[in-house]
């Protein structure tokens, strides 16, 4: 429980790259696809939350890539499933279209 992330499938990787490519207008965007990041995803699959869990707290970096209708959805999936792993949930980075969802 308080140890490292186990690694994300190769699979749910080229899942969020093509998501990136479509997010818009948001510089970090990238930052999801850094080797250390795992995923949690919408429930249509159109958006994901990156984040790194240590230490009792999952980290979310950003705004969900993907479609931004999906992000509500994303980030429920995300806290849900921290939630269910008894990890805390903090999030870093979050833009204005995003913040309302994550408060």
């Amino acid at each position: 429980m308080w140890g490292a992330t186990p690694a994300a499938a190769e699979s749910d990787r080229e899942r969020v790259r093509d998501l990136v490519a479509i997010s818009e207008g948001d510089p970090l965007a990238p930052f999801a696809l850094r080797p250390e990041k795992r995923y949690v995803f919408s429930a249509d699959q159109q958006a994901a939350v990156g984040y790194l869990a240590r230490l009792g707290i999952a980290v979310a970096s950003g705004d969900p890539v993907g479609a931004p209708a999906s992000w509500e959805s994303a980030i429920e999936e995300f806290v849900l499933a921290m939630w269910a792993r008894r990890l805390r949930v903090a999030v870093l980075g979050a833009g204005e279209r995003a913040r309302g969802i994550w408060a």
